[in-house]
């Protein structure tokens, strides 16, 4: 337990820097130095790679965690069938975006947006490759217990190469064809490291022992349990990243762009909980086992208070400098995105108030629920986003994607509260939410001071600490109580 302990510490850090590193790239650096459409193109570019690892990774992350325990002296043999497995979802994504090629540039109704998703189309066959096989290493190496050094490539220093990528374009080494093509190309360098590690810990044990599994009867149950697991990851995808390919369709790169800067910022109020689930998951697992719904409904209670708190006074963070963030980033165009933040805020918030309810589901009888949501709710943002982008913009993705949230948080907490008589609310929720209207209330009377940057300080300095005072006056919660 202390191996596991320190690697999801060691694991927690690094994807926070890296968290910290992408926050400075997309949301600043890109944006003020580079452009909107630059980043809209290569957030595009994600978008398709996220798709075509949803497509041929094939449930391969949930098979090597749940199945390497059961090859764990054959490592030869297992860390073979999975490298086999995903070249054949490499060659799977690459023919299916092949294919529809024809479609998806047909879908852009911007003709410069078309031309330049068609100048870089080939990046997509190049990077899907390195997206599905670093994936899958990360996850072998997780079950190693050695996720930290992969995860620090992936999540810090990837991030800090397109750092370099945005200097050396602003000290004119590269031209911006040269940055889109490495930002995306980098993962390369990142499966070098990767597979540098492993060969260096003799975790590589590459032959062709791999293919007795494919043979074997136990065959047919592993590719059923990763097609299972891959519509789970089908209706988080549609969720996450087709309202950006739709957005490019509908639009441009260019507001694509602006609105990827913002969904970033709004992401900021997800996080806590995105860190905390990790630690959450094995103890409703745990009375999930002992059949303890008392205790499920406590740690359910008990998460979703001081989760909605800490969120609470990041959403805060954002609402008191948003205004001094886009002058900062000199662009006033941007200042139409401001609204993004508030819808997806505070649809965010209800989310994380709702509990850990994906947890809860997927520890008991009903955990086929939150796979039929989570597809069923990805449907429903397409069809949203596909009304509300042409009369909104890109405000009309964020809406779109706020009532799905709010709608699938409320699917889910219901089910839970009909089938098990548990919910996450409490009456110290109210607390918090007036505490934060008072202060957002409050943001608005406070004078302005010179300097954008002051001013953020002084802002968050009065009403961040007004937030942590009142919450430990008001006894929101024990757990936030300064001094235990």
């Amino acid at each position: 337990m202390g191996v596991i302990r320190r690697q999801g510490i060691s694991i927690t850090i690094i994807m926070v820097l890296g968290l910290g590193l992408g926050f400075l790239n997309r949301v600043w650096l890109y944006p003020a130095y580079i452009g909107a459409e630059a980043l809209g193109l290569v957030q595009w570019l994600f978008a398709c790679l996220s798709v075509a690892t949803m497509v041929g990774n094939l449930g391969l992350d949930n098979i090597i965690t749940r199945y390497y325990p059961r090859y764990e002296k054959q490592p030869e043999v297992f860390f073979s069938f999975t490298a086999l497995y995903a070249l054949v979802g490499v060659l799977l994504s690459i023919l299916a975006f092949f294919l529809l090629k024809p479609f998806v540039l047909s879908s852009f109704s911007n003709e410069a947006s078309s031309s330049l998703a068609s100048q870089y189309y080939w990046l997509i066959y190049v990077g899907v490759f390195f997206y599905i096989v670093n994936d899958s290493l990360i996850t072998y190496c997780k079950s190693l217990l050695k996720g930290a050094v992969t995860v620090f490539f992936n999540d810090f220093f990837q991030r800090l190469l397109v750092l370099a990528l945005i200097l050396l374009y602003w000290f004119g080494f590269i031209s911006l064809s040269t940055l889109i093509i490495l930002e995306v190309l980098n993962f390369a360098v990142i499966l070098f490291f990767i597979l540098a590690y492993m060969r260096s810990i003799g975790s590589l044990p590459l032959s062709f022992k791999g293919l007795q599994i494919f043979r074997s009867e136990q065959f047919k149950e592993i590719v059923n349990f990763g097609a299972y697991a891959s519509f789970g990851r089908l209706g988080v995808i549609l969720f996450n990243r087709l309202d950006i390919l739709m957005v490019a369709a509908f639009i441009n790169f260019e507001a694509t762009g602006i609105y990827v800067i913002f969904v970033t910022i709004s992401n900021l109020v997800y996080i806590p909980q995105q860190s905390f689930i990790s630690v959450v998951a094995p103890l409703v697992a745990e009375a999930s086992a002992k059949e303890d719904i008392g205790s499920i409904e406590a740690i359910n209670k008990r998460t979703a208070l001081n989760l909605l708190f800490v969120s609470g006074f990041v959403f805060l963070g954002i609402v008191v400098n948003i205004d001094n963030l886009v002058e900062l980033i000199g662009r006033a165009e941007y200042r139409e995105g401001i609204s993004i933040c508030w819808y997806l805020g505070i649809a965010l918030l209800f989310s994380i108030a709702c509990g850990v309810n994906s947890p809860i589901l997927l520890n008991s009888p009903y955990f086929r629920l939150d796979l039929f949501a989570k597809i069923a709710s990805g449907v429903i943002a397409v069809a949203l986003n596909y009304f509300l982008i042409p009369e909104m913009g890109y405000t009309g993705a964020a809406l779109g994607t706020a009532i799905v949230l709010v709608l699938l948080n409320c699917l889910l907490s219901g089910y839970i509260y009909l089938k098990m008589g548990i919910h996450s609310f409490s009456w110290n929720m109210l607390k918090v939410l007036v505490i934060l209207l008072l202060l957002m209330v409050a943001n608005s009377f406070l004078p302005a001071i010179e300097g954008v940057i002051l001013d953020s300080i002084y802002r968050t300095a009065v009403l961040g600490g007004l937030y942590l005072a009142l919450g430990w006056g008001w006894k929101v919660s024990g757990d936030l109580r300064f001094g235990g």
